[in-house]
């Protein structure tokens, strides 16, 4: 091929080369995003600011890491992914986001103790946010807020967003445009005498997405003690299987 300055593929080609893995594939994100808002501008006259297209990028590229993280189950068998327990004497606060075309957001976190056992669920719906990764922000936040209301000493937090699980327990300040809902968390979690976070599958996840979807269908701020909605019951029940 000619090289030509003005050649899109070229240019690409040439920045792959010069890029390490993880800047090539933000780089793609980041060129699937602009090329997404031009078609919002074009078709639904919808703009986003540079901070939000940078925002869909780093998430695609965190469900797109994620997916490689999935691994094939055992040979001529399938098995379902499931939510893992917590250490003997924690809890474990599980949180997630959904999105609704018609404009709405929905928060779910529900925290469990070491038998599966639901101490508390928690849904909150808001009007869209910048993008689904400031939601997952505010979702970790929240699930710490809903532990400090109960006391608890020794926490797990879990949630299926790799970007913000970094985030998290990164020891430098965030300077990004969700910095203040990440620091936030980060000053709640110092609050736990124990705590840890941690990254899981959105399969093990299940509980939590289920309650966000919920959030999206109920205005306003709900939580439960040592309750879990009877819609999603089948599926706290199929994750407690670990004892058996």
């Amino acid at each position: 091929m000619r090289k030509n300055n003005n050649d899109f593929l070229q240019w690409a080609i040439e920045v792959s080369e010069d890029s390490r893995q993880n800047e090539w594939e933000l780089f793609i994100m980041v060129i699937w995003s602009l090329w997404n808002n031009r078609n919002s501008i074009s078709f639904d006259k919808k703009y986003r600011r540079p901070e939000e297209i940078l925002g869909m990028a780093t998430n695609l590229l965190s469900k797109f890491q994620e997916g490689l993280q999935i691994t094939t189950v055992r040979t001529g068998a399938s098995t379902r992914d499931k939510w893992v327990p917590p250490n003997t004497g924690w809890h474990k606060a599980n949180f997630d986001e959904a999105w609704c075309k018609d404009g709405k957001a929905g928060i779910g976190v529900v925290i469990r103790d070491e038998y599966g056992l639901v101490l508390a669920s928690y849904v909150e719906q808001r009007a869209c946010l910048a993008n689904a990764e400031n939601t997952e922000a505010l979702g970790a936040c929240r699930a710490l807020e809903v532990v400090h209301s109960l006391g608890l000493k020794k926490v797990q937090l879990e949630g299926d967003a790799l970007n913000i699980i970094k985030a998290i327990n990164s020891l430098e300040l965030d300077m990004s445009y969700i910095g203040e809902i990440i620091e936030s968390t980060k000053a709640l979690a110092k609050k736990v005498i124990t705590f840890s976070c941690t990254h899981t599958k959105r399969q093990e996840n299940a509980v939590a997405h289920a309650l966000s979807r919920i959030a999206i269908e109920n205005a306003g701020t709900h939580m439960w003690l040592n309750y879990i909605d009877p819609s999603i019951d089948h599926l706290v029940s199929a994750e407690c299987s670990f004892q058996s």
